[in-house]
């Protein structure tokens, strides 16, 4: 068998998938998978670039059965260009569903960052384009109040409602009708077809034919801003507000400056 086994190897095997004859196969997809390798490299890749592209970045499964990647999986099977894209979108989504991270208010700009003030200094000012929200009530800054005072206006101003509405929705860039973002990657459908990106509202058809770069440069998924870590980098943030996501943890405490 173990003769059979390697002369298989130097000469081949056919990819469950492609179908193309290879000897580049991983040694196991997961480090719990105990079967045979029938995919190739190129198509594990390709899987696992088809899930990053889709938003989907913990929960990517084997090709041949129903184990699930881990982060030292990933690192192990794919290119190294992959895994740092990989990598870096990992963190940053863990770091976005932290309590004190907050994203832009302006609503093609694509940017979010930690407010380190909480509601003791409410106004975020954007890195990216100086745009100001409110950390307490997750709007723009409402220039003509404080915080106390939209609260109240908020229980029965339809101003302040509106304004409320507003940012937690945006409107179809073709048909103009409110969408609501609930979960899920930023690659939005509205009901009359049309896809664009809900960070910069960029039209997705142009994304496909030209890549990344048709993103507004602000947005997180522009092509200039897919491998680096900011708005992440040097940014203070108290370790009782990190809370544990996966194996991201000990990136996460190795790339902040603790208080």
């Amino acid at each position: 068998m173990r003769r059979g086994r390697e002369r298989r190897s130097r000469i081949g095997s056919i990819c469950s998938i492609c179908c193309d004859v290879t000897t580049k196969f991983p040694s196991s997809i997961t480090s719990k998978c105990n079967h045979e390798m029938l995919v190739c490299n190129s198509c594990v890749e390709k899987h696992v670039s088809a899930n990053i592209e889709k938003g989907n970045f913990q929960d990517i499964k084997c090709l041949q059965c129903i184990e699930i990647l881990d982060y030292h999986d990933i690192k192990r099977i794919v290119n190294d260009e992959l895994f740092q894209r990989y990598d870096v979108l990992l963190l940053r989504q863990t770091l976005s569903k932290m309590k004190d991270f907050r994203w832009c208010k302006r609503p093609n700009c694509g940017w979010g960052q930690i407010h380190n003030g909480g509601d003791d200094a409410p106004i975020i000012t954007c890195k990216a384009c100086g745009a100001k929200s409110c950390f307490t009530h997750d709007v723009p800054w409402h220039e003509d109040s404080s915080c106390s005072e939209f609260a109240k206006k908020l229980s029965k101003d339809t101003e302040a409602n509106q304004a409320y509405y507003d940012s937690h929705t945006k409107r179809c860039p073709k048909c103009e009708m409110p969408i609501e973002k609930n979960d899920g990657c930023e690659h939005m459908t509205c009901l009359c077809h049309y896809e664009f990106c809900w960070l910069c509202l960029a039209d997705y058809d142009m994304i496909r034919k030209n890549g990344n770069e048709h993103h507004e440069r602000t947005c997180q998924h522009h092509q200039d801003n897919l491998n680096t870590t900011e708005p992440f980098d040097d940014i203070i943030v108290p370790p009782s507000s990190i809370s544990s996501n996966y194996e991201t943890i000990e990136r996460v405490r190795a790339r902040m400056i603790y208080r």
